[in-house]
């Protein structure tokens, strides 16, 4: 949303959400979800709308992933339509297994609800209920401590161990989503991705003390995008993977004295089939390496 002007096509997405929700729109409120560098992909907004639903005043928050540039959107249609995929057909397969085994609070995995989505070619979208209550984003700026850590690898494992039941269990299911999430969509064509990538590696590569590291990792540079796709490649024991695990990735619910109770994904989720181990051994590498995760590095890795 630029200067305050609402994009039609926002518009029109907004339109079809009070349809869905059966509400008599009487207004609406449009609020940029996410700062800038808050988000890969951008294009997320918390809506506020307001009706008449079965004669009484109602108020709905939702949150709408949709990019106004039509060149953005083509780039990122593969995210999209993984993450479509997640929370249309992924998402109700895990919950399925999760109350057919009456699996306790503490093991259950939950998901954002979806309340629409479009895949049109070049036009897709996806529209999620907003998460009230005590749900919070940590912020990429603060430094996680180990209670943030442990409850997203608590989270990592559910995926993980629901995805496994799912292949012993449905594994004609269970194939047709891993054909689907296999194809690397963010690696596997250097020429699509954003220039600024290449930026972002001299500059991460700078950083390191290690002279010879260093060096070897600047004659890599041309190549960098070839070797992350390899890492994506789905090995022996693979399995549904979450695909961008940071910080602004995951929702921490709060109790009333400021301590973290729970984690949430949220609702920007790039799911792929591939190696659990390299997401845990990624996700350690940005959750374990803050100064007060540190002294608890043995329970992270454990």
């Amino acid at each position: 949303m630029e200067n305050g002007i609402i994009d039609v096509g926002l518009k029109d997405i907004i339109g079809r959400v009070a349809e869905v929700l059966k509400v008599e729109t009487t207004g609406y409120r449009v609020e940029d979800a996410c700062g800038k560098g808050d988000s890969f992909i951008g294009g997320i907004y918390k809506v506020v709308i307001r009706g008449i639903k079965d004669k009484q005043k109602v108020k709905y928050e939702v949150v709408v992933k949709w990019i106004p540039s039509l060149e953005k959107r083509r780039y990122f249609s593969g995210a999209y339509r993984r993450e479509i995929l997640l929370y249309e057909r992924i998402a109700p397969a895990l919950l399925n297994i999760q109350r057919s085994k009456n699996f306790v609070e503490g093991l259950r995995l939950k998901f954002i609800k979806n309340v629409l989505s479009g895949e049109n070619v070049d036009n897709e979208f996806l529209v999620v209920h907003y998460l009230n209550g005590n749900y919070k984003m940590m912020g990429r700026q603060k430094e996680p401590t180990v209670e943030h850590a442990a409850l997203t690898f608590k989270e990592l494992a559910k995926l993980h161990g629901l995805s496994f039941i799912l292949q012993n269990e449905s594994p004609m299911e269970f194939r047709l989503f891993q054909e689907e999430c296999s194809k690397d969509i963010q690696y596997a064509d250097p020429s699509l991705a954003p220039k600024y990538m290449r930026h972002y590696y001299d500059a991460s590569v700078n950083v390191i003390r290690d002279p010879v590291a260093k060096e070897k990792l600047k004659r890599l540079a041309p190549d960098f995008f070839h070797v992350l796709h390899k890492c994506t490649i789905p090995a022996d024991y693979s399995c549904l993977c979450h695909g961008d695990c940071w910080t602004n990735n995951i929702l921490f619910k709060y109790n009333g004295i400021g301590k973290t109770g729970k984690g949430k994904g949220r609702h920007k989720t790039v799911i792929y089939f591939g190696s659990h181990a390299m997401v845990n051994l990624a996700a350690a590498g940005k959750w374990a390496g803050s100064t007060s995760s540190v002294p608890h590095s043995h329970r992270i890795q454990a």
